[in-house]
């Protein structure tokens, strides 16, 4: 059984004459331990359909899947759901800039109702992971965009989720230091059994995928289609 699946997803915004469809009729499916690279243009619907999978925006047809569950954002469980079982890694990072660097890692877990100290004990764990254990007091205003970002993976991996989706997580990065997280992130999620999506435009990422997926105007494209 996929870990997560998405079948006939189709999002449209407005009605009528104005309509646009984000993402149309799109199938997917990601399994533990593999990693899917979802390559497409800007605006070709990538990050509404990242969106989707989460049960951060409801589709206008088709369903969503979560362990073999159906996992809906109009569900009052769906951000219970999201917690425990889907990490996120952001273009822009999403770091709280009124903690610590140690205290953005442990929040989902502080969120999920765990005491501050085992919190902070598995955030260490899991800074020192991805090479950043001697920045545990500092604040996200004195990392670089590298180091910023590699506090958004340990966010992202520090409760254990069946699920990590990246949203274009190397696009605020030069090329050597995307390439460096676009490594860690894979090695990580692999190491640890978890199914992992990257969505991105940019097509150096194509050689960390198990799985490459273009996507182009909101459907799975020929690669000649998505460029």
């Amino acid at each position: 059984m996929s870990t997560l699946v998405g079948e006939g997803l189709t999002k449209t915004y407005g009605s009528g004459h104005t309509a646009v469809t984000a993402v149309a009729d799109f199938d997917i499916a990601l399994e533990a331990g593999e990693v899917v690279v979802l390559l497409g243009p800007s605006g070709s619907g990538k990050t509404t359909l990242i969106s989707l999978l989460a049960g951060l925006l409801r589709p206008t047809a088709g369903t969503v899947r979560l362990n073999g569950e159906v996992f809906r954002a109009d569900d009052p469980r769906a951000p219970t759901l999201r917690l425990r079982h889907v990490g996120f890694a952001f273009q822009t990072f999403n770091l709280l800039p009124t903690l610590s660097v140690l205290d953005n890692v442990a929040l989902p877990l502080r969120l999920g109702g765990e005491r501050r100290k085992p919190a902070r004990r598995t955030a260490a764990q899991w800074l020192d992971a991805v090479g950043l254990d001697n920045r545990s007091t500092n604040y996200p205003r004195h990392l670089s965009g590298g180091e910023q970002q590699r506090v958004s993976l340990a966010r992202a991996l520090v409760g254990q989720p069946d699920i990590v989706l990246a949203d274009e997580p190397t696009a605020s990065l030069d090329t050597r230091t995307g390439a460096e997280i676009t490594d860690l992130l894979t090695e990580l999620t692999r190491q640890n059994h978890q199914a992992c999506l990257i969505v991105t435009h940019d097509s150096r990422l194509a050689d960390a995928a198990d799985r490459l997926i273009h996507m182009n105007d909101g459907r799975q494209a020929d690669p000649v289609a998505s460029g």
